[in-house]
């Protein structure tokens, strides 16, 4: 009776401290409800109109696949997609929402912790100074939740995607020790367990890209907690069987090595060249970084957070002095936690999650050096090491109390500081009360940042604070490099405030020269399409409408070379029917009429659409004209530019099936055609070395015996001469192709390049011109139109088709995977 009564006592206990944990979870987000967004928030859920659902329906909400996230994130998209379809936008519905994800998240972490010490007393019996009667895993969690480090994660609202990444990686952990806790003593529940797992790890694949290391975490647990000795099992099972299975077995980790080495690394290394650093510097640097974010997990105060850091860069092992002393540590805790995962399983288990956690964005990716957020999930396994380690010394220091007395005084010293996280979060969120607080928060803690500085900069131009903006921007463009993301930033609200202060000469003078210094380096933000619209717009204000319509181009163009958003195009667009609303279009400077040297219409919607088509926007043509003929049906210019968007889409469509064979093949390998197509086309694709390239003609070769009259097979063999400098032979491949296909716009466009490398550069253009007759929605038409420019002029195939032009043969020849058709 004692005993029952006790063991009631204590889940009264439980359940009350469990509501005592969630009350000042909510207490400590209470103030951000009204929060606004902030920086990448408008790029990912606001501004994109994908996001946006039209009816709550399965298929509306399979349509937000089609988001700039694509499926890897597809669940919290459509979180914030429900936000806007049910809570009207109302940011405080998205601040609801982030809060109860964490609640969420925190209950997960609260099960996974408590099953991670089932999992280890079973491992290891005998009572854990931590066990606590089963109170400490509570503990751990409301630590976890409360402390101010998660506000990054919770009160920024884009980083919603981190915290359900988090909560179904936590779950999916949980249930798999549950499951393995069951099997062979109830193995049905076990099953269901083994599901549940499943359908949590789909969970947290469709909510961020950190979830790929989640089978590397699962055979963690597995080898903690309950079968080491697999790995050894299964080398023995290897080599036991024949030799053509270990062969096999060698060629798979072979082909994996050299696509990593060949293919995933040099992708990896390209992402560096608009980085202040290098793979070798990122890696010395992230040692450090690490060794930081233990220091702000141990010491969260709010002096110590910001949204931007302002990391100094390790160039060596001693540069700074602390690099090899933090990269000694880091390794020090990967070994302890090794060596003693049999000796103290849960504090070892928690620093392998923390740092296996970490890998994806603190190695070799080209990330961001430095981000609180990161920390959502790894910092689950610090807080179980460290306060596993604290209930382990405060045992032995206090061995004279009793195992309840321990449990009470371990327990209250950890609610203690639960609680003071819990008001330092408050604090912390203050910071996020609008954003001119949050800015001049993060200048105040990287004041030599360079970002931070532009970032309060256009937030101070936003909020028409002009004088200070410009203070702010000069500081940032000082402390920048010209071609990084900050610099740009920086640049657009020096503009902005120079043009509303009346010097509008001088805006488009610095933007003027900083272009001019700029030239074409690719950016992976909206800083130059946002300066290229502002100085349209500061050109219109002195009445220059070539120049205005001029940047507004330029800004399209930027737009199409960095993350290419519908938001951008639908500013672009505007600033478009702004110009033309105010000036005549036959005004415009010559330069600027259409491919074939046609005026614009005189309609200025009509004329923007015609622009974005020759640029490779058709979809967006086709948007703003139906839009406007939705507004103005019998405006006669509006309904032939209808009805001639419709034949269009018939030659599109038409053209589109010549440009499927790598979906065609590759695909649906199944025939022995369509094998050597496959093959013929990878090799293609990826620009193997010679050997493969002589395995891939062969097969194309074979291909051709069994379908000579195939055209995808004959213009594929115009590719492999063209590679090889066999420029004749090539063209002679696609003048075959289009004696049988005259309106093959793919072999038109292939025999464009063909005739360029054997200098036949007036035939060439006369190629890509019929290209352009046949496709007019292709999407690379301006590019297009710029190699005809280049090679009017006397250009070789090699300038002329550099960089874009390059893409487009990559399309027509199976090397690019995915075309924008």
């Amino acid at each position: 009776m004692g005993t029952g009564t006790g063991n009631k006592g204590k889940r009264a206990l439980a359940y009350a401290l469990l509501f005592l944990a969630v009350s000042m979870v909510i207490s400590s987000y209470s103030n951000t409800l009204t929060s606004p967004p902030y920086l990448d928030d408008f790029h990912s859920f606001i501004y994109p109109k994908a996001i946006y659902l039209q009816s709550l329906s399965a298929s509306g909400i399979l349509s937000l696949a089609r988001s700039q996230f694509g499926w890897a994130r597809f669940l919290p998209v459509v979180t914030y997609a429900l936000n806007h379809y049910l809570g009207h936008s109302s940011v405080i519905y998205f601040h609801a929402v982030n809060i109860l994800i964490h609640l969420l998240a925190f209950l997960a972490v609260f099960w996974l912790l408590k099953l991670v010490l089932t999992a280890e007393k079973q491992a290891r019996p005998g009572e854990a100074p931590y066990e606590m009667g089963g109170l400490f895993p509570l503990c751990v969690a409301a630590i976890w939740a409360l402390s101010p480090l998660q506000t990054s994660a919770v009160t920024y609202l884009v980083q919603r995607m981190a915290s359900m990444q988090a909560l179904f990686f936590t779950l999916c952990a949980a249930c798999f020790i549950k499951a393995r806790l069951l099997s062979g003593k109830n193995n049905g529940v076990a099953f269901v367990f083994y599901f549940l797992c499943a359908l949590a790890a789909i969970c947290a694949f469709l909510s961020k890209e950190n979830s790929a290391l989640l089978p590397v975490v699962l055979t963690m647990v597995d080898i903690w907690f309950f079968d080491s000795a697999w790995l050894k099992k299964g080398w023995a099972v290897c080599r036991k069987t024949g030799w053509k299975v270990r062969a096999a077995a060698a060629g798979v980790l072979l082909a994996s090595s050299w696509y990593g080495f060949a293919v995933v690394l040099p992708k990896v290394l390209s992402g560096y060249a608009h980085r202040d650093f290098d793979l070798a510097e990122r890696l010395l640097t992230e040692g450090r970084v690490v060794v930081w974010y233990m220091s702000l997990l141990l010491w969260p105060s709010p002096a110590r957070l910001s949204m931007e850091h302002d990391t100094q860069i390790s160039t060596s092992l001693f540069s700074p002095l602390t690099t090899f002393p933090a990269l000694l540590l880091t390794a020090a805790l990967i070994i302890f936690a090794v060596r003693y995962r049999r000796r103290l399983p849960a504090v070892t288990f928690g620093i392998a999650w923390f740092f296996l956690n970490l890998v994806i964005e603190s190695t070799i990716v080209p990330l961001e050096l430095a981000f609180e957020h990161r920390l959502y999930l790894p910092s689950v396994g610090l807080y179980l090491s460290v306060a596993a380690v604290f209930a382990i010394f405060l045992r032995k220091a206090a061995s004279r109390l009793t195992s309840g007395e321990f449990a009470k005084a371990a327990c209250s010293l950890l609610l203690i500081c639960a609680s003071c996280f819990a008001l330092l979060t408050f604090i912390r969120n203050e910071a996020w009360e609008n954003k001119l607080t949050i800015h001049y928060d993060a200048v105040m803690k990287a004041p030599e940042s360079p970002r931070t500085n532009a970032d309060l900069a256009n937030t101070l131009a936003e909020a028409e604070q002009y004088e200070e903006a410009i203070k702010y921007a000069e500081k940032a463009i000082k402390l920048g490099k010209n071609g990084r993301e900050a610099y740009g930033l920086a640049e657009n609200a020096l503009i902005v405030s120079l043009k509303k202060l009346g010097r509008t000469d001088e805006a488009i003078e610095n933007g003027e020269k900083f272009l001019e210094e700029y030239g074409d380096k690719e950016i992976g933000a909206d800083a130059l399409p946002d300066l290229c619209i502002n100085m349209a717009m500061a050109c219109l204000e002195k009445k220059k409408p070539d120049d205005a319509l001029r940047w507004v181009l330029d800004g399209l163009r930027y737009t199409q070379l960095t993350d290419n958003s519908p938001y951008n195009k639908g500013l672009i667009g505007a600033a478009m029917l702004e110009i033309f609303s105010r000036f005549d279009p036959h005004d415009a400077d010559p330069g600027l009429e259409g491919a074939c040297g046609e005026p614009p219409l005189p309609p200025p919607v009509i004329w923007a659409a015609e622009e974005f088509k020759r640029h490779g926007e058709a979809q967006y043509a086709r948007e703003i004209v139906e839009r406007e003929y939705a507004k103005n049906p019998d405006d006669s210019h509006l309904k032939a530019e209808v009805e001639n968007l419709q034949k269009e889409d018939a030659q599109n469509q038409a053209q589109k099936e010549k440009w499927n064979s790598f979906q065609k093949y590759v695909m649906y390998p199944f025939s022995r055609f369509n094998f050597d197509m496959a093959v013929a086309y990878l090799v293609q694709e990826k620009q193997l070395p010679k050997f493969f390239q002589e395995i891939g003609e062969r097969r194309l070769d074979a291909a051709l015996e069994i379908s000579p009259g195939s055209s995808e097979a004959r213009l594929l063999k115009g590719w492999y001469f063209f590679n090889r400098e066999d420029a004749d032979h090539a063209v002679e491949a696609a003048r075959k192709v289009l004696d049988g296909d005259p309106e093959n716009s793919n072999a038109w466009l292939a025999l464009g390049f063909f005739l360029a490398k054997a200098g036949d550069n007036h035939g060439a253009v006369a190629a890509f011109k019929k290209v352009i007759d046949l496709y007019p929605g292709y999407s690379r038409r301006s590019v297009v139109e710029q190699i005809c420019d280049q090679l009017r002029q006397g250009k070789t195939i090699e300038s002329a088709s550099a960089k874009e032009g390059d893409r487009c043969s990559a399309e027509s020849s199976g090397k690019c995977r995915a075309s924008r058709d």
